[in-house]
């Protein structure tokens, strides 16, 4: 089981406690996979099958906090008291973005700024 990347938003303490559903002090490996498994399915969902290579590091990221709130639900904490509730509800609607073409995982609406004229200060020159 690889939820090491969970403490950065919970001890481990919690994440082990919110995994272990028969009580005995461990993390539980059924309870973790069916996390995994249903993170993953809710970022399939919003492509409607499978996520494009294009779009990798926007799952990598989106199956992380999916996995967050849903070990922090486990712990009790539903909807709004779950901190981070509103960033899953971004991220979803910006995957479902993605599916439909509305948005590209390559840039904002600015385009690349590597090698775009410096906005700083009124300043002109390049970013590199």
């Amino acid at each position: 089981m690889d939820y090491a990347k969970l403490k950065a938003y919970m001890p481990l303490r919690d994440i082990v406690a919110a995994l272990d559903d028969n009580e005995d002090g461990a993390a539980d490996a059924d309870v973790w996979t069916e996390i995994e498994d249903t993170a993953e399915k809710r970022i399939a969902d919003a492509f409607a099958g499978d996520v494009p290579d294009e779009y990798v590091g926007e799952f990598e990221h989106a199956a992380l906090i999916f996995r967050v709130e849903l070990v922090f639900t486990r712990r009790g904490f539903y909807g709004k008291e779950n901190p981070v509730y509103a960033e899953a509800g971004q991220i979803e609607k910006r995957l479902r973005a993605l599916a439909s073409g509305e948005e590209s995982a390559s840039a904002g609406d600015e385009g690349s700024h590597v090698g775009s004229t410096s906005k700083l200060n009124g300043m002109s020159g390049l970013i590199i």
